[in-house]
């Protein structure tokens, strides 16, 4: 059976909608996920002479 052009517009826009909605839901859990990043991440000039001297331990011994 053919479609007509009337439900394959219709067809396109509701495949149109999901992905819209796809990409979107998508967008949110990255932003969500470099937040959760940024709130764990400390730059090497906040950290204490001790901190840095622990780091330097850990990278000679891995």
């Amino acid at each position: 059976m053919e479609l007509s052009s009337s439900d394959k517009e219709r067809i396109q826009h509701q495949y149109d909608a999901l992905a819209k909605k796809t990409l979107v839901g998508e967008a949110k859990s990255h932003r969500r996920t470099l937040a959760k990043r940024a709130a764990r991440e400390v730059t090497f000039s906040d950290l204490s002479e001790s901190e840095l001297a622990q780091l330097f331990d850990i990278v000679n011994i891995g």
